[in-house]
């Protein structure tokens, strides 16, 4: 008696027969795929066709004119005019469609920069790039410490001097009522001085005058809201600046129109820099 395996068999022979004769060559690995993906697939449902027709309704009014006839020997009338015509908007609802205002997305745009040469500027402060050894900041040199132990016998280690920047930098700013139009120019000068690399630090200083006298306080756009001076800040004097090694540029910025330039009190200032 033969198996269900045997019984199957020539079916499937057939079948490829069959594919065969239609072009399509197929192995008995293509036939295993496709029994074994047919048992996934699902019957498609069938696709319900609406064939109730659509009669269209007779009930709607229309906007002709209607005929109105009295009598046999007058002439007919029309109605021009008929309840069912669309009513024209009024004049408010109309302003208001007008005027009603598009939705608007605020978006940032950079602004025009404050230092057109900045480039220049960059390019004027290389020279001043140069590095110097450091009289306080010291390194082991290798070489001539083992060459001290062989030709002395002396263990003792020898120390160079690690190049640094060669000068230190103080901006300092006039602090006046015409500082406020230069301000964006002056945070871009510190902002250029910082990340140039040119000097070993940088720091902003504010210039007043106080009690008849030059002072100088830290930071130059640190103020309060009314302007003026915050209680933990102290005026310094400005012989603070000066550095014996002479390593240290002092940047003055100024419009020479406040009153420290007509009374002169900021000319002494500035010889003693």
């Amino acid at each position: 008696m033969e198996t269900s395996e045997q019984q199957r068999r020539p079916t499937i022979v057939q079948l490829r027969t069959q594919l065969n004769r239609y072009g399509l060559d197929l192995s008995a690995l293509d036939l295993a795929d496709i029994f074994w993906l047919a048992q996934f697939i699902e019957p498609g449902a069938g696709v319900q066709v609406d064939t109730t027709s659509k009669t269209p309704n007779t009930d709607t009014k229309t906007n002709t004119p209607k005929i109105t006839k009295t009598s046999n020997t007058e002439e007919p009338t029309f109605e021009l005019f008929s309840d069912n015509l669309p009513v024209p908007e009024s004049n408010a609802d109309q302003k208001d469609s007008s005027t009603e205002k598009p939705k608007r997305m605020p978006f940032p745009a950079p602004a025009a920069p404050a230092l057109r040469t900045r480039l220049d500027l960059a390019r004027s402060l290389k020279p001043l790039m140069r590095k110097v050894p450091s009289r306080l900041r010291f390194d082991l040199d290798e070489e001539e410490t083992v060459t001290q132990i062989v030709e002395t016998g002396v263990w003792m280690p020898i120390e160079r001097p690690i190049p640094e920047r060669w000068l230190d930098l103080d901006l300092v700013v006039e602090g006046s009522k015409t500082t406020v139009l230069w301000e964006r120019a002056i945070c871009e000068l510190q902002h250029l001085t910082e990340y140039q690399g040119a000097f070993r630090t940088v720091r902003t200083w504010r210039l007043q005058a106080q009690t008849g006298k030059v002072k100088i306080f830290p930071r130059w756009n640190t103020q309060t809201q009314k302007g003026k001076q915050q209680k933990s800040q102290r005026p310094r004097n400005p012989k603070e600046l000066l550095d014996p090694s002479g390593r240290r540029l002092i940047l003055f910025v100024t419009d020479c129109t406040s009153a420290l330039w007509r009374q002169g009190m900021v000319h002494e200032t500035l010889w003693l820099w």
